[in-house]
């Protein structure tokens, strides 16, 4: 995993379980990111990550992966600048490059908690898919234990007239093209 751009900070004074992914950073990789509470405190029991900027999984934009957050919880976006907090969009970049049922060909977020889009921050989906590759069928981006909110900008491949739709479930996020 990287940080690229603007890179993330940990908040410590305000929510010592926060890690900030600021504007004009990128969180991107393929593997595990796990949070482990040595304090036995019920109240950092996870790993709150506040994106601002961009999460890519895999390794880059046309190497799709999957990005695994263990004991996390993950809020697109901040409206208002709170302390420390930035303001800002929060983008999940998704790279498809193959058919659904083939991980390896299309980026996945995986969180163990919950997935949060703060309303009003212009929190964005970003599709990528390959020259000369038209995505078929549905395809599930993020799986979690619960969704709450949702994108407010689509884009595929730059644009904003999209060939998908999305799918708010209980336990993830689906894009299913047309």
């Amino acid at each position: 995993m990287a940080s690229a751009g603007g890179g993330a900070f940990y908040d410590e004074k305000e929510n010592p379980t926060r890690l900030v992914c600021q504007p004009g950073g990128t969180l991107l990789g393929t593997g595990t990111l796990a949070y482990v509470n040595s304090t036995g405190s019920e109240k950092m029991k996870s790993l709150n990550l506040l994106n601002c900027g961009v999460i890519a999984p895999g390794q880059q934009e046309g190497k799709p992966g999957t990005l695994t957050l263990t004991a996390a919880d993950v809020a697109f976006g901040s409206e208002a600048e709170k302390g420390p907090l930035p303001r800002g969009a929060g983008i999940l970049r998704i790279d498809i490059a193959g058919t659904p049922g083939q991980p390896a060909k299309y980026d996945t977020l995986q969180v163990s908690g919950a997935v949060t889009f703060i309303k009003g921050a212009a929190n964005a989906l970003e599709v990528i898919a390959p020259a000369g590759f038209t995505p078929s069928g549905k395809y599930r981006i993020v799986t979690c234990q619960a969704v709450n909110g949702r994108f407010d900008v689509l884009r595929c491949n730059g644009k904003d007239n999209v060939p998908y739709a999305v799918e708010y479930g209980n336990d993830g996020i689906d894009v299913i093209f047309r």
